[in-house]
């Protein structure tokens, strides 16, 4: 029988030698310090793998230096019409193409504010220098990607972080309304609200607490399914049909139980009532976690795959942290644990069989599926660990 106490000691045996390998030098295009994956994403910087892989390494980087780095590296690279890049490599010849009117990628998902509030205190010495230009990056958002729900769409799914969602990966472009975009941008305009004040601009700042609220209203009403009781991502293309008397102005679910109604949870999105009636019909607990599709959905399915990454029903680290986090936040102390115990086996049980991590992972048999020597967000089992204690 598993004991949690020895799966976290060789997990943080581990980490203790690798964590210093997820710090990397300026080089190339990257001109200060960065997170890097490890793995096939060597040299490279993404957005929300830094973020979460920071929230990892807090305990770790008592100046809040590298936060800084991370958000200025992005910023270097921020383009004329306040877009910026989800991914940069040190090798700007192995980026992807720059973001046309037609292009198929999205903009870096709104979690860089919130990126920039990890360095403490220290992010006083610096807001007022970062925040135009996460200002400019919100505000492209706005003007590119906003439906007239008042919602935000993903651009497809290149850069939305769950790369073969159902919901997203095939369909048209601007054709999503993302949940997970959602409440992400929810707590974007939070974090924003958060570095305006201490850039000394209160006005700005109470204007995205404002937003914040607005669009946390529009996720509960909007994208919250009654009948799946789950947060869904929604059908963009909803039109009202010419020469008729009935406004279509509804928002048609996009029905797939997934890990990202999660994100509602996460985000403090989610009425107490709404939380309580997912997890009574969530299906998607494992002996490890949380799968990130329902075994019962026709897509389900557990292949190696990358370009894209698959999403459709193995465990990815990163999901069971947003979900435990969720959880845990709305007191549903049980399941929260059984995903903190589950994230444990699954990491020292790899360890125990190959000597290293993996990027996702089988949820019947904790096996690595793919990406042996992915580091990233799995650091975020200790993170797990540390909230499960704190009382």
């Amino acid at each position: 029988m598993r004991r949690p106490r020895d799966d976290l000691a060789r997990i943080e045996d581990f980490l203790s030698v690798q964590r210093p390998q997820v710090r990397r030098p300026a080089e190339g295009a990257l001109r200060r310090p960065f997170v890097d994956p490890a793995a096939a994403y060597r040299g490279q910087l993404w957005d929300w793998d830094a973020y979460f892989t920071l929230i990892a390494l807090r305990p770790h980087l008592p100046d809040g230096g590298l936060v800084r780095d991370c958000v200025m590296n992005f910023l270097d690279h921020q383009r004329a019409d306040g877009s910026i890049p989800f991914v940069i490599p040190t090798d700007l010849a192995q980026s992807p193409p720059g973001r046309a009117a037609d292009s198929p990628l999205n903009s870096a998902k709104p979690v860089l504010a919130q990126m920039a509030l990890l360095a403490g205190d220290q992010v006083r010495d610096w807001a007022a220098q970062a925040v135009p230009g996460l200002r400019r990056h919100v505000e492209h958002w706005e003007r590119t990607q906003r439906h007239p729900s008042g919602l935000f769409v993903w651009r497809s799914h290149r850069g939305s972080g769950a790369d073969n969602h159902p919901g997203v990966y095939g369909r048209p472009l601007n054709a999503t309304i993302g949940i997970d975009l959602n409440c992400l941008m929810v707590a974007e305009y939070r974090a924003l609200a958060r570095l305006h004040d201490l850039a000394g601009d209160q006005r700005c700042g109470a204007d995205c607490a404002l937003r914040a609220d607005g669009l946390a209203e529009l996720v509960r009403r909007d994208l919250w399914d009654p009948v799946a009781r789950d947060f869904c991502h929604a059908d963009a293309l909803t039109r009202t049909p010419a020469g008729v008397r009935q406004e279509a102005d509804w928002a048609v679910p996009l029905r797939y139980r997934s890990w990202v109604g999660f994100y509602a949870l996460w985000a403090g999105v989610a009425t107490t009532g709404q939380a309580a009636a997912m997890v009574a019909a969530c299906d998607l607990f494992c002996d490890f976690g949380i799968r990130t599709l329902s075994p019962r959905e026709p897509l389900y399915n557990l292949a190696a795959t990358a370009n894209p990454s698959n999403w459709q029903g193995p465990v990815w680290v990163v999901a069971n942290y947003i979900a435990f986090a969720g959880l845990r936040g709305y007191g549903f102390a049980v399941p929260a644990r059984r995903i903190l115990d589950g994230t444990l086996a699954l990491l020292a049980g790899d360890l125990e069989r190959t000597g290293t991590l993996h990027e996702y992972y089988d949820p019947d048999t904790g096996e690595g599926i793919t990406g042996a020597g992915f580091l990233n967000w799995n650091l975020l089992a200790t993170t797990m660990h540390q909230m499960g204690d704190s009382p």
